[in-house]
């Protein structure tokens, strides 16, 4: 989904990160609805963050 815009948004200098959340693109699904929730998708990215020392982010998303 953000193949296209990924090239625009890494001119501007930023590091562009791209990930697949929970049940979307190729990520693993269930049919938990609550799994999809906004507060399960947070320690996820902060995850990703920590594990590459990016101490604050903007963060943008497409449903």
């Amino acid at each position: 989904m953000w193949k296209f815009q990924i090239p625009t948004l890494a001119k501007t200098g930023d590091r562009v990160l791209v990930s697949d959340l929970r049940g979307y693109g190729g990520a693993p699904r269930t049919l938990d609805k609550e799994q999809y929730a906004m507060s399960r998708h947070i320690p996820y990215i902060l995850g990703i963050m920590d594990a590459l020392n990016v101490d604050k982010a903007s963060v943008a998303g497409h449903d």
